[in-house]
């Protein structure tokens, strides 16, 4: 059987050999174009399918994917998969999302959502940075905002983070942690102001 012909304009590599993939698997483009669809090309990738290199290849292949919808697709937890599918009907590395919590975020609601996201956890990091920069270390919750906002940053880089009750426990925590400190200010302004009338 022929190799699949990559659909025009599409970045992601197809080819399948029903003898040796068992069916119409797609896999990486680069792959096929450097090993064939022979038995190292098969080893390669059961080697990626089942490793780690799998996120990998599947974080690229969602990239690839958000570049060609930049305006997000449907909105849902299942993004990734939807388009993926639509690109190739019965991938050889099959998985829900692309364990990239940023591209997961670029499939569903876009690039210019995915930026708005990162600008709101940013002004937390920054919110409570400036709040521990005016407030000293004593404001634990300052602290516990800037270190959620960034840790939440950087976590959506190794895994799929934002969805469902994720993004509600974020929003629940960054905004309890705002308001928290915010108070700490507040309490220690009136306690201040109590001293100088004492």
């Amino acid at each position: 059987m022929e190799p699949h012909v990559q659909r025009p304009g599409s970045r992601l590599g197809r080819g399948s050999d029903s003898n040796r993939m068992r069916g119409n698997a797609c896999y990486c483009g680069s792959i096929a174009a450097r090993f064939g669809s022979g038995p190292e090309s098969e080893g390669l990738i059961e080697s990626v399918r089942s490793g780690d290199g799998a996120r990998i290849v599947v974080a690229r292949a969602g990239f690839a994917l958000a570049m060609q919808t930049p305006l997000g697709s449907d909105g849902s937890r299942q993004a990734f998969q939807n388009l993926l599918r639509k690109e190739c009907p019965n991938p050889a590395i099959a998985m829900s999302h692309s364990h990239n919590g940023w591209v997961d975020m670029m499939l569903a609601i876009g690039i210019p959502g995915a930026v708005l996201y990162l600008v709101v956890l940013l002004d937390f990091a920054i919110r409570g940075y400036r709040l521990l920069e005016r407030n000293g270390a004593g404001n634990g919750w300052a602290l516990v905002l800037l270190v959620l906002a960034a840790f939440w940053i950087v976590r959506g880089v190794t895994d799929s983070v934002f969805r469902d009750h994720m993004l509600e426990m974020q929003g629940f925590m960054l905004a309890f942690a705002l308001v928290a400190s915010r108070n700490y200010v507040a309490n220690r302004r009136a306690m201040s102001q109590r001293l100088m009338l004492a």
